[in-house]
């Protein structure tokens, strides 16, 4: 289990047997451990009391509102998106509209099974491959479905994206992400459920209520921002980000992104060429969808906060916004080259928080920062020590959680870089390698191969002249009297004066010294193997030199005694 997954769990024990002031500061400081910030804390113990709410038969419309956590505090207002019952603005009854299932009836066509499912009803809001459908799970809570449509029932392509949608969403855990709770199928096809968003679109929150107050905006913005950086911390990019994919509650007008169908997961691969809505879709996903990353979210955040502004989702707009910090923010979102924009959510998240804040972060508070994220994680001590200097500089809150994570974050992705590079320099390498095969590596190895045959060569000459094979010429040229005439003991003479006495057997052999004619001799060869064919191994007998060892040609060399006078 996950330290998160316990959190939730402690979290869901406590709302069962009461929460307490004292079991309050434990979570908000266990939740503190694991890098979960208050606001996303009081959004889990929300979570966990309208689950509670859920399992004892309480309706959506009847929790109670001082619950304290702001998730659902306004009242009602109109709109559309996944559908409420008595919603003015909701389609009428027309022959697309499930009547509800009668126990003695057998479930309508395209419905999911009613076994589980009571109080079916399918809406006008249609997935491009998939019927959608409100109804009761297990008669206590209310839930979106979603059915592969009858066309698509028997295409294995569109049956993995549309199970690839649920992956996505149920592996995320955030309350600004549409909740994701199980998938089936029967006999007519495969189906999922996941949360009902009683609320409508932000696309009719700023077109029909024409909502443009930049308190509402800044608000929105921010829970955008949080969700966003928690999916691309999963490395889960949504890539058709637009205000028909995002709801906010009636109550609590509170940010829940929906529609996975183009995620991408650094996981998952798919052949998708193209991705996103043109109005909001970065360049690249025009282009190669399967390269989008981070940043294309973060174009399609820019023209969104554009169009809050403006009622234009229009880069050329820009220059209409009243509100010149969100100008600038949306001006670098909506840059054409991925380089040129912000990197991560936290740098967004950085700018419009130091912009409202009267006490912006101190340089060496945030150098200190800086230091201690640069290997990508913070320790516990390092965590203390900069909680300490962040109360005493008297620096918001959420502004310094914005700037370690972007710092975290920026040296993650600097080491993943320096990884990627060091992967693609060994594959040049490697490469390079085989490229070189047919050029300057083959002629290496030529070269190599020649060297070895050269000395193999010399040796076997060696070996040649001094017997050593049955064809070296001692063997098949020497004479018996030949071969005693330097037997190991021997006494033998320099016939000359300056005979050279070398290192080895061969002409380019190091010169030991140079002795004088009829130096006295020793041959110290141990046996025929020992004898090369022109040189003999000697130590000098006599003289300065008394001692010393090496090698004399042959035609320097005599038998004979010197004459004595």
């Amino acid at each position: 289990m996950t330290d998160f997954e316990q959190l939730k769990q402690q979290i869901e024990q406590y709302v069962r047997t009461g929460m307490t002031e004292s079991k309050r500061q434990q979570l908000i400081s266990q939740a503190g451990r694991i890098g979960i910030n208050p606001g996303q804390l009081v959004m889990l113990i929300k979570n966990a009391e309208l689950e509670l709410k859920f399992a004892t038969g309480v309706s959506n419309n009847d929790y109670p509102t001082d619950l304290g956590s702001g998730f659902m505090m306004e009242p009602e207002s109109p709109g559309s998106g996944f559908i409420v019952e008595n919603d003015p603005y909701a389609p009428k009854d027309s022959e697309g509209t499930q009547a509800l299932v009668a126990e003695d009836a057998p479930a309508p066509t395209s419905t999911p099974d009613a076994s589980e499912f009571t109080e079916i009803k399918k809406l006008d809001e249609q997935g491009a491959m998939s019927d959608v459908y409100s109804a009761l799970h297990l008669g206590r809570r209310k839930v979106i479905i979603k059915r592969i449509k009858p066309q698509y029932r028997y295409n294995s392509q569109y049956i993995d994206l549309f199970y690839k949608e649920f992956d996505t969403g149920y592996s995320l855990e955030n309350p600004g992400v549409v909740h994701f709770y199980g998938k089936g199928e029967d006999a007519e096809g495969p189906y999922y459920y996941m949360e009902y968003v009683d609320g409508r679109t932000l696309h009719d929150f700023i077109h029909v209520e024409q909502n443009t107050k930049e308190d509402i905006i800044n608000k929105i913005v921010l829970q955008l921002l949080d969700a966003l950086k928690y999916m691309h911390q999963k490395q889960v990019f949504h890539r058709d980000l637009k205000p028909e994919n995002i709801m906010l509650t009636y109550k609590g007008n509170n940010v829940k992104i929906i529609d996975f169908g183009l995620a991408a997961a650094d996981s998952l691969v798919d052949n998708l060429a193209k991705a996103g809505t043109p109005k909001y879709a970065a360049p690249e996903l025009m282009n190669r969808a399967t390269d989008a990353d981070q940043r294309s979210d973060i174009y399609a955040l820019g023209v969104i906060i554009i169009e809050m502004f403006t009622q234009h989702p229009d880069r050329r707009y820009l220059s209409q916004m009243q509100s010149e910090k969100y100008r600038q923010v949306a001006d670098k979102c909506t840059m054409l080259n991925p380089n040129d924009r912000y990197q991560s959510c936290d740098e967004i998240l950085r700018v419009l928080l130091a912009a409202g804040n009267s006490n912006p972060m101190p340089p060496w508070l945030e150098a200190k920062i800086k230091e201690y994220a640069a290997d990508g994680v913070i320790t516990r001590n390092e965590r203390a020590v900069l909680d300490k200097e962040i109360a005493k500089a008297g620096v918001d809150r959420n502004l310094a959680e914005a700037i370690i994570s972007d710092e975290i974050e920026k040296a993650i992705s600097r080491k993943r870089k320096e990884e990627l590079d060091r992967r693609n320099r060994l594959a040049k390498t490697s490469a390079t390698t085989l490229e070189d095969e047919g050029g300057g590596g083959k002629f290496i190895k030529i070269l190599i191969i020649l060297i070895i045959l050269a000395a193999l060569g010399t040796v076997a000459y060696m070996r040649y002249n001094s017997g050593q094979w049955p064809w070296g010429g001692n063997s098949s040229t020497q004479t018996e009297s030949q071969q005693d005439v330097y037997p190991r003991g021997a006494i033998i003479y320099t016939n000359g004066s300056g005979v050279n006495l070398r290192e080895g057997a061969s002409l380019g052999s190091k010169i030991i010294i140079s002795l004088p004619k009829n130096t006295c001799l020793e041959v110290i060869v141990r046996d025929q193997n020992d004898v090369y064919k022109d040189w003999v191994h000697v130590k000098v007998m006599d003289g300065q030199y008394k001692g010393k060892s090496g090698f004399i040609s042959k035609q320097y060399l005599t038998t004979v005694p010197p004459v004595k006078k």
